[in-house]
């Protein structure tokens, strides 16, 4: 009987640990789903946090370019209605020079009309002061005309409605042309000279523009050499080359004055009373530069004056 007492407590031992374990179990697994639920919830803010985060800095990044675009279309706007401007303004003044210039020159020329009237009266009676206020008169006039022209010129080459027209002309020709017209513009005792170097005479340029530029700068050597001064116009017609060169043996210009010579509007220091505006070299550069030529110079004070214009020689 002892040994069947035994053997019957046995397993209810064993059932009561084994539900021990099996509660233990379902604690664990309980506080285990906690746990799950937890992270669970923590992950679900962490998203939420991140996504109001990513929200927040792409509504920010939203913000800031629209207002770089607003800036940016508010300065183009800006600007456009400043280049508007800019552009009404020059094309006003565009036609302002032009206007002025074509209506400037009919009084100019009833002046010098009349001019030429009084000298014949003058010559009639012999009066020699008439004459002279007469002289006086011309000269004015015509130092107004090569004002008028200059701005006109510089209006024109900043619009761009120069454009060289390259044809085929006789140098030669056409220089002695200039010299024959500028000698009586001479200043007292001043001699002008031409002489050209090479075999042929037909150069393919503009006609036009190179004439200008030639007697832009046979002019300034008429008013700025001096009195007595010895004037010097030389072409020379090589394969590849052409050249034009304008030398005096007048005053020079100074060390300081080089370096600007071409600036528009530049006056030399002593020029004084000489009527311009500083804008023939200016012009006379940039015609060159039509042409595809160059200019340069040299100058030694009290010496002599070099201005050289060089151009491509094209065959046809």
């Amino acid at each position: 009987n002892t040994l069947t007492h035994s053997e019957t407590r046995f397993p209810v031992v064993e059932k009561s640990k084994l539900d021990d374990i099996g509660a233990s179990i379902d604690e664990i697994t309980v506080a285990e789903n906690q746990l799950l639920v937890q992270r669970e919830d923590s992950n679900r803010a962490l998203r939420q946090k991140t996504n109001y985060t990513i929200i927040a800095g792409t509504l920010m990044i939203m913000i800031i370019v629209s207002f770089l675009i607003y800036f940016t279309l508010r300065e183009m706007k800006f600007r456009i209605v400043a280049y508007q401007k800019e552009s009404e303004m020059n094309r006003l003044k565009s036609n302002f020079v032009s206007l002025a210039s074509h209506e400037f020159r009919t009084p100019l020329s009833t002046i010098l009309l009349s001019t030429a009237l009084v000298d014949k009266y003058g010559e009639l009676h012999h009066d020699n002061s008439i004459l002279k206020h007469s002289n006086k008169i011309k000269t004015a006039v015509n130092n107004l005309k090569v004002i008028l022209n200059d701005f006109l010129s510089l209006e024109k080459l900043n619009a761009g409605k120069i454009q060289p027209r390259l044809e085929s002309f006789d140098l030669v020709k056409l220089c002695e042309d200039i010299a024959e017209e500028m000698s009586p513009t001479l200043a007292p005792g001043q001699q002008l000279y031409y002489e050209h170097k090479g075999t042929g005479s037909v150069v393919t340029l503009d006609e036009n523009l190179l004439r200008n530029a030639i007697v832009n700068l046979v002019s300034n050597a008429t008013k700025y050499a001096g009195d007595g001064a010895i004037i010097e116009l030389t072409t020379d017609i090589s394969d590849n080359r052409v050249s034009v060169v304008v030398k005096d043996n007048g005053i020079g210009i100074a060390k300081e004055d080089q370096k600007e010579l071409f600036s528009p509007f530049y006056r030399i220091n002593h020029t004084g009373k000489i009527p311009g505006t500083g804008l023939g070299l200016n012009i006379v550069q940039r015609y060159v530069n039509l042409m595809n030529g160059t200019i340069v110079f040299e100058s030694k004070p009290m010496q002599e004056t070099r201005f050289e214009m060089s151009f491509p020689h094209q065959h046809f």
